[in-house]
């Protein structure tokens, strides 16, 4: 099996996640406008997005149909693939995190739970958004993986299809 042939089954598998993380993005982007403190995590999503759009475009359009590409897609790719392997690393770290040390998660959760019961009449268990929270880490965790096998071939094809890439 040819990379490139592992390169479109892992774009196939990352495609779909990246719609609807898009989707998902404007809200939050528009939130973290108004506490400054979250717009890093949001440059840092946007430019997860940004890495994989500009990397499945460079793929389909310039190395299966052997187009050039312009001038600044191998920049677009490198630097957004960089800050995305930032992404990754905060994904795996606080999913150890969360597995290695469930106590303190759970004493977090707790807390946050109790704060927000008392300004709420809504009954929400500590455990049931710990549980979400793993959940929801174990699928951004395969997903980083996946994303990071991406572009470990993203940068191979920058060096091999160099040709492509104006200058």
């Amino acid at each position: 099996m040819t990379i490139e042939r592992i390169y479109k089954i892992i774009t196939a598998i990352i495609l779909p996640i990246t719609y609807l993380l898009a989707f998902f993005t404007l809200p939050v982007v528009l939130m973290s406008l108004g506490n400054p403190s979250s717009l890093i995590g949001s440059f840092i999503f946007v430019c997860v997005l940004i890495y994989s759009f500009k990397s499945i475009i460079f793929f389909r359009k310039n190395i299966l149909l052997g187009a050039p590409a312009k001038a600044n897609t191998k920049d677009w790719i490198r630097i957004n693939g960089f800050i995305s392997f930032i992404f990754i690393v905060e994904i795996i770290a606080s999913t150890v995190t969360v597995f290695v040390r469930p106590a303190e998660v759970m004493t977090v959760i707790n807390k946050m739970v109790d704060s927000f019961t008392q300004q709420s009449s809504t009954k929400v268990s500590g455990r049931d958004i710990y549980n979400m929270l793993k959940g929801l880490l174990v699928f951004f965790s395969v997903y980083s993986l996946i994303l990071l096998v991406h572009i470990i071939i993203s940068f191979k094809f920058l060096k091999k299809y160099r040709n492509l890439l104006s200058m």
